[in-house]
C-alpha cells in the first residue's frame, strides 16, 4: 500500500446556524409524530396514515406481496421512498392502482439500483393526524418539568446544536474517506474483493429478514456489490497504512470516552460502561471509531479545505458523500 500525499486530499467544511425556524420545524414534527389518527372516507394526502395491500414485481418476477398482511405507514415520511407515496396519494379506500418505479443508479438496496418495478397497490383505509396542542402538557411530555415553553425551546435548540455537530464530522468523515480511496493506487487480490462481496450480501440479506421480506426471493448478483466491495476493501487497507505509520492508534482515553458516548445512549450508562469493558472484544468498534477520528483529525490538519454555510435543512439532506 503506498503512502498518500494528504496535502492533495481536498474536502469542504460546513458551517451551519440554528435558527428560530428550525426549532419550530422541530416541534411541529414532534407534534406529528405525536398525532393521534381518526378514520376518513376521502382521497389520501400527505401526512395521512393509510393502510394498504401491495406487490411489487421486477423483470416480471414477484419480488415482493403482503398477501393477508396490510402495510401501515405515513405517507411522505422521510424515510420513505418519494416517488412511490405520490402515487398512492389521491387513493380512496378500497380502490386500487397499479404504477411503475424507475429507481436511480445509487439506490440502496443495490439490487433495485437502476431498475424498473412494477407495483400493485390496494388502499384499505386512511386516516387522518389530529396534532396535540403545543401548551404545557407538550412541554412537560418532553421531560421539561416546568411546562415552560421557551425552555422547551431552548432545550430543543441545544439538542439540535449537538445534531449539527455529530452531522458536520460525519460529513468531512466521509469526504476524506472518499479522498483516500480516490487517491489510493492498490492492486486488490481477487479473494480479498471476494469475501468483502459475500459479507456485504449476508448483510444484505439479514437486513431484509429483520424488515419481515424474505431474502430467498432475491436474486443477489456479486456484480451487483462488486463497486463497493473494492472501495471498502481499499478503504481498509488505506487506513490501516496510514495508522500504522503515522502512529495514529486510539490511547485508552479516547477508547474510554468513545464508551462513554455510546453508553450514554443506555437507559443505566454505568453498567453499560461496565457491559463494554467486561469482554475486551466489545471494545473493538469503540477503539476502530476512536482510531477513525485520529485519521480525519490528522488529514484535516493538512488537507486542503474550503468553507460552505449550509442551512440545517441542507445539513440534514446531506448525500452519504457529501
Amino acid at each position: 500500500v503506498k503512502d498518500i500525499d494528504v496535502k492533495k486530499i481536498s474536502v469542504t467544511e460546513y458551517d451551519t446556524d440554528v435558527k428560530e425556524k428550525d426549532v419550530k420545524k422541530t416541534i411541529d414534527t414532534i407534534a406529528k409524530q405525536r398525532s393521534t389518527f381518526k378514520s376518513v372516507k376521502r382521497a389520501s394526502k400527505i401526512g395521512d396514515k393509510v393502510n394498504i395491500k401491495m406487490e411489487s414485481f421486477l423483470d416480471g418476477e414477484k419480488i415482493e406481496d403482503t398477501g393477508k398482511e396490510n402495510i401501515e405507514f405515513i405517507l411522505g415520511d422521510a424515510k420513505r421512498i418519494k416517488e412511490i407515496d405520490q402515487q398512492i396519494v389521491g387513493l380512496k379506500e378500497n380502490e386500487e392502482k397499479d404504477f411503475d418505479v424507475n429507481y436511480p443508479k445509487d439506490h440502496e438496496p443495490a439490487q433495485l439500483a437502476n431498475k424498473v418495478v412494477k407495483y400493485h397497490i390496494k388502499m384499505v383505509s386512511v386516516d387522518e393526524p389530529i396534532l396535540p396542542k403545543i401548551d404545557a402538557e407538550f412541554a412537560k411530555s418532553l421531560g421539561v418539568e416546568s411546562g415552560d415553553i421557551k425552555q422547551m425551546n431552548s432545550e430543543i435548540k441545544n439538542s439540535l446544536l449537538d445534531e449539527v455537530s455529530v452531522r458536520k464530522k460525519a460529513a468531512l468523515k466521509r469526504q476524506i474517506f472518499a479522498e483516500l480511496v480516490k487517491h489510493s493506487k492498490i492492486e486488490l487480490p481477487k479473494s480479498l474483493v471476494s469475501m468483502e462481496i459475500n459479507r456485504m450480501m449476508q448483510t444484505m440479506q439479514q437486513n431484509i429478514e429483520k424488515q419481515g421480506g424474505n431474502a430467498k426471493d432475491i436474486n443477489f448478483q456479486p456484480e451487483m456489490f462488486e463497486g463497493r466491495a473494492k472501495e471498502t476493501a481499499t478503504l481498509r487497507l488505506v487506513l490501516a497504512n496510514v495508522v500504522d505509520k503515522n502512529k495514529l492508534q486510539a490511547s485508552e482515553d479516547q477508547v474510554k470516552e468513545k464508551v462513554k458516548s455510546f453508553a450514554g445512549n443506555y437507559d443505566d450508562p454505568e453498567k453499560a460502561v461496565k457491559w463494554f469493558y467486561e469482554d475486551k472484544q466489545r471494545l473493538s468498534e469503540p477503539a476502530a471509531l476512536a482510531t477513525e477520528d485520529n485519521v480525519v483529525d490528522w488529514i484535516t490538519s493538512q488537507c486542503k479545505k474550503t468553507k460552505k454555510i449550509l442551512s440545517l435543512d441542507e445539513l440534514m439532506e446531506l448525500q452519504p458523500n457529501g
